[in-house]
Parts: C-alpha cells; structure tokens; sequence
C-alpha cells in the first residue's frame, strides 16, 4: 500500500494531541525546513519531510506512560512506530533507515547524535521551535495551569542559590534547557532568528523576575500568564493557529494597553506567520 507524503503528514498531524505539540508545532518545524533547507545541497527532502511529519508520533504516548510511571523515550518509541508505519505503506526501503534515525536523534536531550544531513536539520528546526515567545506558550501550557505564582519560587523566581528544578518550576526550564539551545544551533541559515529568540526569552524572564520579587501580580509577564491560562481553562485556545482572527487569546493580548504585551504579540507573529 503506498501512500502520498500528504496522506504520511495527515498521520503524523493525527498524533500531535500533547498540549505543548500540537499539530501547529509539525507545521512551524516544516515551514522552518522548506523556507531554508529543501533545495539544500545533499538533503534527500522526502526524507527530511517524513521525518519532520512523523518526529513526534509518540509524545502522547510517553506523556501517557509517564504518568502511569513508566518510562519512554518519545524519540526512540517514534522511530520503531516509523518504521513499522513506512514498511506497512511500501516507503522506499533505502530511504526507512533515514527517516528513523532522524527520528530517534532529535531529541533535545538524548545522547545519540544526529549524523546525516537530514537528521541535523530535524534536530535544530525542532529545537528552534522550543524558543522564543512561541517555546514561552508551549512551556506555560505544559505545566498545569492555575495559579501563575506556582510557575516559580516565590522568593527566588531565578535560581541564584537554589537548585534548578523544572519538575517544580516552570521558569527554570528556560535555564535548563531553553536558554542553552542558541549555542547549539550549528546552521547559519537557523543563527540569526535563534539569536532574535533568545533574547526575547531573556527580556520576558527578567520582566517576570522583577514582577514576581515586587509582587507586582498585574504586570504584563502575569497579564500573559493570567489570559493564556484562563484560554486554556475554557479550552478556546488553538494552539495549532493562536493568531487566527476571532481567537480569544489573541484579542485578549491585544485588549491590554501594554507595550510589553502588544511586542510579545508582535514577537509571536514574527515566529509563526
């Protein structure tokens, strides 16, 4: 049975159902990928496409199993899903081992590398989507919304002396993994926005820096937080389009008079559109 690359994206955009991937983050990965490397020398694009449209096939899963409390690797469980899914639908044999490497090497934290053109390019699109004002909303709506406060200590929100915790604190994700990602980016094509994405994260962590230690709960950081989990609350946030016309999150960002917010809005657009 073979299928189109389409039909491969469809059932790799059926999966995305894990708050912080959705099927928006498929899509801004692949968009990164065509805009600067599918004519690039020596990249196989049906490869590199597969592998984009078929990288988290397992999130929901390993989100699953860890609160059973069992353990999976989302990119090693993906890669043997790939496989099994390509061979089923008559993908080009030579090409399976590919796709399933890219897969298996994504991730951000695992320690096998990447080693082919395609499996590189994969690992950084998908890192360069987990920055910026876009890997700000993805990072809130992975943690349970409710009291914003609880996203960091209260007393000290950036950890000076205290040790980093992101199974506790929201905010220290971005030292534990968010903020490392610029340095790891290897592409020159992919540098210059990395650069421009980091350095929103860092304006937006010293803003919510100086609101928290003021106990300033009605500046712009926790303006955001406040209107992205109330969205999230009443389920009329859409991650997959967050700037659609009519959409709720959207109009409450830009009903705030507030510069910090409206360039966090305008931030967000330069990521996605």
């Amino acid at each position: 049975m073979k299928v189109s690359l389409e039909e491969i994206k469809e059932y790799g955009l059926e999966s995305m159902t894990h708050p912080g991937h959705l099927k928006s983050h498929i899509l801004r990965v692949e968009k990164t990928v065509r805009k600067y490397f599918l004519q690039k020398e020596g990249v196989d694009s049906t490869v590199l496409l597969t592998a984009v449209y078929l990288h988290d096939v397992a999130r929901a899963l390993e989100k699953r199993m860890r609160k059973e409390g069992k353990f999976c690797c989302h990119a090693e469980t993906g890669a043997e899903l790939a496989d099994e899914y390509l061979h089923f639908i008559d993908f080009p044999k030579e090409k399976i081992p590919l796709v399933v490497h890219a897969i298996e090497t994504h991730r951000y934290s695992k320690d096998k590398k990447p080693n082919t053109m395609e499996a590189k390019i994969l690992h950084e699109c998908d890192k360069l989507d987990a920055i910026g004002a876009i890997g700000i909303i993805r990072t809130l709506i992975s943690y349970p919304a409710g009291d914003s406060t609880a996203f960091y200590h209260k007393t000290e929100p950036i950890a000076r002396i205290r040790k980093l915790d992101d199974n506790k604190y929201g905010i220290d994700h971005f030292f534990i993994k968010l903020f490392k990602v610029k340095d790891k980016i290897s592409f020159e094509e992919l540098k210059p926005e990395a650069e421009k994405r980091h350095a929103y994260m860092e304006k937006f962590v010293n803003e919510l820096e100086k609101e928290a230690l003021a106990e300033n709960y009605n500046g712009p950081v926790h303006k955001i937080f406040k209107i992205l989990e109330e969205s999230v609350n009443l389920q009329d946030y859409e991650e997959d389009n967050p700037l659609k016309e009519g959409n709720t999150l959207l109009g409450r960002l830009l009903n705030e008079n507030n510069p910090f917010i409206h360039d966090f809005v305008e931030q967000l657009k330069s990521e996605i559109l």
